[in-house]
């Protein structure tokens, strides 16, 4: 059951990132998010109610750093939950 991801990324700590999280038990079809929300820094941390997810797809709708236009990157990523 995923509960969470911790995500370190390339932008800066004054960009705002609009970040979406959808699940997947088979890669194809897609849940609707079950995070969707602003993350105005470089590591973000979004909780969530428990989903069972074999597969995770994050996204922002920010294309670039403001500051320097470079594209947003995840750097490291973490998923929080418990095995089932």
């Amino acid at each position: 059951m995923l509960s969470g991801v911790a995500i370190q990324s390339n932008a800066s700590t004054s960009q705002t990132r609009n970040l979406r999280v959808e699940t997947s038990g088979d890669g194809q079809t897609w849940s609707k998010p079950v995070f969707h929300g602003a993350a105005s820094c470089a590591v973000s941390d979004p909780d969530f109610a428990p989903v069972k997810a074999r597969f995770v797809r994050i996204s922002s709708a920010t294309k670039a750093d403001a500051r320097n236009g470079k594209p947003w990157e995840i750097q490291e990523l973490a998923l929080r939950g418990e095995s089932l």
